[in-house]
């Protein structure tokens, strides 16, 4: 979250100079089994049923971002004040060769690694930001996928939306040699197009029955030409069934309908009325009849959640919760009865390090996932709460469903695995705390550090996680039957 993670940068760069980053890396190099029974990897990791297979650092995934940012810290020292941050990821399955991928967003463009060798992944090349790049601000990027062609989205002032045909992988140079390619050595790829129409954006929805990729967290006026958040237009629908390179565009007028004013006594953070931050799109197929095979939207806007029919473009409820701090991201559970919902600063509201809710201070506060009961899509009730005290006190982040699990990225907690409970409850199954920077909030130097998302894929045992100032991750979770 842009307002809050510039604050860190600085911390970022003093633990650069003091060389902790270039040690957490040598240290995290490779395969790491876990050693469940004392819940260690031999470097120290924190962890439980949950392997990793390999490990890629920023440069070899091709950022040039250390060099970028070299100038921004008043030298040219790129070892001690460069800049390397991985935000979002995503992966793809090629149907026509089995092969899997990890697209990866760094500060200054996307990485695209094969990664079907799990213990071998092979970077095959770094596509570079379409937009203007700050130094210490609007540099993350989103990436979904939609019938085979990843979209790409950054806060970089016209960044626009890349668009790239992921079946270009499959016949990409896979380079040969113990010794991998770093930074601009890293073959460039190029995109297939880039939407300038629409500026600068948060975060890219993918809703592939429907053909569809949203765009939400729109910049300002003076960075599109399309959808104008001035005028409520707070949404940019791209159908990419129609042209998947060049979609026709619609927006959505959400103005007045969602995330209008602040909701004391903590979520003080609206950008602006409309404004969405994450979402979820689905053909629903749950419990309540009126809505079957009806495509849904469910946003995540900071003060509030609601539940869009985008067929009749009416919002069926607006919700959110006691003490919100800040809306943030959620997922539906497969048979689309249970809403999951993470805060990303609740957390730190509780632990009083934010002026809004500096009366607060429990130095304990634990990662809290609120769980709602969407069963009546129209009359949404206060949720329940899992607060996951196996995990050190930190914020909680992304989180998607796949199967009866949950995949969680807990920034400086690592990645985190929850079974579903028969009463839509949770229950933490796995876990690779990554960074093992801090083991308290209040402690971190950057409590925004670490862990972005972790990303499922297929068979649920694969999964990838970036890891903030380091690198790439690919896991191993060992599930129960």
């Amino acid at each position: 979250m842009t307002h809050k993670m510039r604050m860190h940068l600085q911390e970022a760069e003093d633990l650069r100079r003091s060389g902790s980053i270039e040690r957490t890396i040598r240290r995290s190099r490779g395969f790491m089994r876990c050693n469940d029974r004392n819940e260690k990897t031999r470097s120290g990791h924190s962890c439980h049923k949950m392997d990793q297979h390999s490990f890629l650092s920023n440069a070899e995934l091709g950022s040039l971002g250390a060099i970028l940012r070299a100038g921004c810290g008043g030298n040219n020292d790129e070892e001690n004040l460069g800049f390397d941050y991985i935000n979002d990821l995503w992966g793809w399955e090629s149907p026509g060769t089995n092969k899997i991928y990890g697209l990866i967003g760094l500060y200054d463009g996307t990485s695209f690694v094969d990664i079907t060798k799990t213990r071998k992944p092979i970077v095959l090349g770094f596509m570079e930001e379409s937009g203007e790049i700050n130094c210490y601000d609007g540099f993350w990027r989103d990436i979904k996928v939609v019938n085979d062609i990843a979209y790409i989205g950054a806060e970089s002032k016209n960044s626009g939306i890349q668009v790239f045909n992921l079946t270009r992988l499959d016949s990409a140079t896979r380079h040969k040699g113990f010794k991998r390619p770093t930074r601009g050595d890293v073959a460039r790829f190029e995109p297939d197009n880039v939407l300038r129409t629409i500026g600068n954006s948060h975060n890219i929805i993918g809703f592939q029955e429907e053909g569809k990729v949203l765009v939400v967290g729109l910049g300002p006026s003076s960075d599109t030409t399309t959808c104008n958040p001035t005028r409520r237009e707070t949404v940019a629908v791209l159908n990419v069934a129609a042209d998947p390179f060049d979609p026709p565009i619609e927006c959505l007028d959400l103005g007045r309908r969602l995330n209008r004013r602040n909701q004391p006594p903590y979520a003080q953070f609206n950008t602006y009325s409309g404004y969405v931050h994450d979402a979820q799109c689905f053909i629903y197929n749950g419990p309540d009849g009126k809505f079957i095979g009806v495509p849904l939207c469910i946003f995540f806007a900071e003060t509030s959640i609601g539940i869009y029919d985008m067929d009749n473009q009416r919002m069926l409820s607006t919700f959110s919760y006691t003490n919100a701090t800040y809306v943030h991201q959620g997922w539906v559970s497969t048979d689309h009865t249970a809403l999951y919902v993470n805060d990303e600063m609740d957390e730190e509201c509780q632990s009083g390090i934010l002026e809004v809710c500096s009366s607060l201070n429990n130095p304990h506060v634990s990662p809290t996932t609120r769980i709602y009961d969407i069963s009546s899509l129209e009359d949404i009730e206060e949720p329940r709460e899992f607060v996951n005290t196996k995990a050190h006190p930190s914020i909680d982040h992304n989180l998607y469903v796949k199967g009866n699990h949950i995949y969680s990225a807990n920034y400086e907690a690592g990645a985190r695995v929850y079974e579903i409970q028969g009463d839509m409850g949770l229950k933490e199954v796995a876990h690779y705390d990554m960074t093992n920077d801090c083991d308290n909030i209040i402690h971190c130097a950057d409590p925004f550090a670490g862990t972005w998302t972790h990303y499922p894929y297929s068979d649920l045992s694969t999964t990838i996680a970036g890891n903030g100032f380091y690198g790439l991750s690919v896991f191993h979770v060992r599930l129960d039957a």
